[in-house]
């Protein structure tokens, strides 16, 4: 409640009606909103006005005003909007007095411009809202129509560049090399069928080897047939089957990857091509062979004879069939070169040339005063150890490799060392022959399966580095070893000069075998006792009257010898440094008494 005022004639003021609150007003703009996204205006709406909705989407070129409606009997003070197109009210209206008033003021006139103002400024706020959402549902409408229109664009292009081919070949369709696009189905097939004679003539393939023709097919041989028909049905399909999209996509597609097809077929099961493979396999297909050491020529100074590797070959069959089909369907001409795959052998001669080499050598000198016989007992022994191969695994036994040693077998009588004394015997000297070939096996790091030492020292070879043999029955004594070796073992052996000294004769003893690199062995023996000899001499009767001839008569022939025991090492070096040291076998030389021979005859008085 006001003071009461007075004016300048004394009297009482009337009352002034309380305005509309400008929150109030306020709170009815925000209350009417258009929304963007179902394009419906919403908000507030009074109930009873009397108005009607507009339609849902209207047209955004209309613009809604708002006018003052008059009023008659109660002033509702509303606003009311009234559309362009002649519609009824609709929007925010005022009811009455909204605001709270002062009861002594209800009676008093409200004041007109401040009504005029609340609803200018209510008319601003609505027209403000009421263009943004028009301009909003104009450009979303208008962004659908452009993508229609384009979807629209879009079909209609892809029915007219189909449209030109519903009755003609798409570009890219290729049939026997030719292009059919733009052809109809009757002149693709004369186009076709007018070329297919003259390529039949003309078309061949030749198979050669090595340069050299080996069989030649034509179509005739072939019997080729054509199917014209179902070749140009099935190049039909392309572009002309399927949705409108897949028909345009594959008529795209077509530029790129062109579709190929032939009229060409080889006839039945091209058995005639399968048997002409087959017999080319046939007679291509090998083995591959090494190369081999096909001789031994002991007495030549390169004694290896080589045999060289053989390539193998294998002929792919199914590769060239493939190749042939192809050329067959798409009536290609020319040539097709046969050309068998090579096997490589596991042994060629250069590896063998590498490989085989000299294990070891050993020289044993002949005694200047050794006589002939003795000297041709060696050679012959040699002569059928010579050149002898050795397999891996196998035993080399010197007494079944010479012989017996017998006249019938060519040897002869001379010297030979026997339980101590020196004798004449058949095959004299052939344990130097022995001794030879036992050293160059064990040096040549093959295994030693027997060996048997003399009673007594010999000339050609020192204490516990010899190797007696005897085919006498019941005292038999061979000298064996193994080929330990993955290759085989070839053995040189023969009586020749000495290059040092012409006047002497060397045994020479040489091994082949597999290549040892940078090892080699050594034979060392070591004297580890001295025996002393007997002191009472040794009486021999001398029955044949070699010495000496009657009782009464006596020769010396050798003095007392002290007996020795000697241990043998072989010691393995690699690259000249010693790396290791095999105790092999101990020896014991006997002792030997003074020798006397004595007759064994009466004299004669």
């Amino acid at each position: 409640m006001g003071k009461e005022e007075k004016n300048t004639a004394g009297e009482k003021k009337q009352p002034v009606r309380r305005q509309q609150s400008p929150q109030r007003v306020q709170q009815a703009a925000q209350a009417m909103q258009y929304s963007s996204s179902s394009g419906v205006q919403r908000g507030y709406i009074p109930q009873n006005t009397g108005g009607y909705r507009p339609p849902e989407y209207p047209d955004p070129r209309q613009q809604a005003f708002y006018r003052q409606q008059p009023q008659t009997g109660q002033n509702t003070g509303g606003m009311q909007y009234v559309s362009s197109t002649g519609g009824g009210t609709r929007g925010f209206v005022m009811q009455g007095n909204t605001g709270s008033v002062h009861p002594a003021q209800e009676s008093r006139t409200p004041d007109p411009s401040h009504k005029k103002t609340v609803i200018r400024l209510v008319l601003l706020i609505a027209a403000v809202i009421a263009a943004a959402a028009g301009v909003f549902i104009l450009t979303e409408n208008n962004k659908k129509a452009e993508v229609v229109r384009k979807d629209q664009r879009k079909i209609a292009q892809m029915q007219d560049e189909l449209a030109r081919y519903d009755n003609l070949y798409l570009p890219g369709v290729r049939v026997d090399g030719i292009d059919l696009g733009g052809m109809t189905p009757e002149q693709a097939k004369n186009t076709i069928q007018s070329q297919i004679q003259q390529r039949n003539d003309s078309w061949s393939v030749t198979l050669t080897y090595q340069g050299n023709p080996v069989v030649t097919y034509t179509a005739a041989s072939l019997g080729m047939a054509v199917n014209t028909d179902e070749v140009l049905n099935k190049a039909w399909e392309p572009g002309h089957f399927g949705t409108l999209e897949e028909r345009y996509e594959t008529m795209l597609r077509l530029q790129e990857e062109p579709y190929e097809d032939y009229t060409a077929r080889p006839s039945g099961d091209n058995s005639k091509i399968d048997r002409d493979l087959a017999e080319i396999k046939r007679q291509l297909d090998r083995k591959p062979a090494d190369a081999t050491v096909s001789d031994f020529l002991p007495d030549q100074e390169e004694p290896f004879i080589y045999t060289d590797e053989v390539y193998g070959m294998e002929l792919d069959t199914d590769q060239l069939k493939t190749q042939l089909y192809h050329m067959v369907s798409t009536m290609e001409s020319g040539t097709v070169e046969i050309v068998p795959e090579m096997i490589e052998p596991a042994v060629k001669r250069a590896d063998l040339e590498k490989m085989y080499q000299k294990r070891s050598s050993v020289i044993t000198p002949i005694d200047r005063h050794s006589p002939d016989n003795r000297n041709e007992n060696i050679r012959l022994a040699f002569s059928r150890i010579n050149g002898y191969r050795l397999d891996p695994g196998k035993t080399f036994s010197f007494n079944k490799v010479v012989g017996s040693r017998t006249t019938k077998n060519g040897f002869k009588t001379a010297t030979e060392y026997v339980y101590g004394e020196h004798v004449e015997g058949v095959g004299g000297g052939v344990c130097q022959a022995s001794t030879t070939v036992f050293q160059a096996a064990l040096l040549a790091g093959l295994e030693i399966r027997e060996r048997h030492a003399h009673s007594d020292y010999v000339s050609y070879t020192g204490y516990g580095k010899d190797a007696t043999v005897s085919d006498t029955k019941g005292h038999e004594k061979d000298m064996r070893f193994r080929n330990t070796t993955d290759y085989p073992i070839y053995i040189q052996a023969e009586v020749t000069e000495d290059p040092t000294n012409n006047n002497r004769l060397i045994c020479k003893v040489t091994i082949y075998g597999i290549d040892m690199e940078n090892v080699r062995y050594e034979l060392k023996a070591d004297c580890i006792e001295i025996l002393s000899p007997p002191l009472e001499p040794q009486y021999i009767k001398d029955k044949n009257a070699e010495y000496v001839t009657y009782k009464d008569q006596q020769k010396k022939v050798s003095e007392a010898k002290e007996g020795y025991v000697y241990k043998a090492y072989l010691i393995r070096y690699e690259n000249d440094v010693e790396m290791d040291r095999k105790e092999l076998w101990t020896d014991t030389y006997k002792a030997q008494p003074e020798k006397i021979y004595v007759g064994v005859s009466d004299r004669e008085e």
